[in-house]
């Protein structure tokens, strides 16, 4: 099984960074990585899908971000 943490990747870029409910899925300050609270806009997706990148090719990963297999 692999596994990936995202908690990290995500720190300061939520309440922090502005206001998570609003619903711009692309707001142009990509500071903030959250739309309607729960829900990662454009910017939280792609840092989801770089860790879940990073996990499955550690290779490729930078030094800290490889994968860990439980």
């Amino acid at each position: 099984m692999v596994t990936t943490v995202v908690h990290a990747a995500f720190q300061g870029h939520g309440v922090s960074a502005g206001d998570p409910a609003r619903s711009d899925p692309r707001p142009i300050d990509r500071s903030l990585w959250f739309c309607g609270v729960v829900e990662p806009n454009a910017w939280g997706a792609h840092a989801i899908r770089t860790a879940w990148w990073n996990a499955l090719h550690p290779a490729a990963a930078p030094a800290g971000h490889a994968r860990q297999d439980v």
